[in-house]
């Protein structure tokens, strides 16, 4: 029988498509055990769904067992932490963010990502598409991506989509406070958007663009084919 990752290179014959056993993902983060997620993954799998448009969902009660929480909390030294999710049926890279911390992706369906290293983002202001990876997740993996890699929305392996858990320190991805002073003459302040997100998109992402955030992504906003 063949495997799902076989299936979906073959189905994307012009990418390079990596998984967490490839040497080249190193560079980007490190697989971990998902012995103590079981119950995470269930709850993910079973209180979630999946609708036409992405759902980021940034703290879920229903993801906070207590043995998955302490475990998730030992990659952040102790930090509190939200455990929430991204479900959808996105396919295109769409944009990059980054965080300066790690993230922890845990998926109950199989998904892909597109990631880039932080030094392809020039003067904080652009990117070329050309320079992103794909990594491709089976269900039940977790991977720690380090501070600062460039990632976005997962993207879906089958035509019914991705259910991923989000893992960052508690306040990541919240409105910045009203009285924040951004540091004058800092490049990195135009793409600054939320509490630790520093996010830039593609000019042809209209739903990010809306929003004000920096259109910096040149070439393609490149997409990838999902099996049925």
């Amino acid at each position: 029988m063949e495997k799902l990752i076989d299936s979906f290179r073959k189905a994307n014959l012009k990418v390079k498509i990596l998984t967490t056993k490839s040497k080249e993902f190193d560079k980007y983060g490190r697989k971990i055990d998902t012995s103590g997620l079981l119950t995470l993954i269930d709850n993910l799998e079973n209180y979630t769904e999946i609708s036409e448009h992405n759902v980021y969902e940034i703290d879920s009660p229903f993801l906070h067992d207590k043995k998955s929480e302490k475990e998730l909390s030992s990659y952040f030294g102790g930090m509190d932490i939200q455990i929430g999710y991204c479900n959808g049926i996105n396919s295109s890279m769409n944009g990059f963010e980054y965080h300066k911390t790690p993230e922890i992706m845990v998926t109950s369906r199989a998904c892909a990502l597109f990631l880039s290293l932080p030094n392809t983002l020039i003067n904080f202001e652009t990117l070329d598409s050309e320079k992103a990876e794909v990594l491709f997740l089976e269900a039940g993996e977790a991977i720690e991506l380090k501070p600062e890699i460039l990632h976005l929305s997962p993207c879906r392996v089958f035509e019914s989509g991705f259910k991923v858990a989000i893992i960052l320190p508690k306040g990541t991805n919240t409105p910045l406070p009203e009285n924040f002073k951004k540091q004058e003459g800092e490049k990195e302040n135009k793409i600054l958007f939320l509490k630790n997100k520093w996010i830039i998109t593609h000019k042809n992402y209209s739903s990010l663009v809306n929003k004000g955030v920096h259109a910096g992504i040149n070439g393609s906003n490149r997409e990838l084919f999902p099996l049925n």
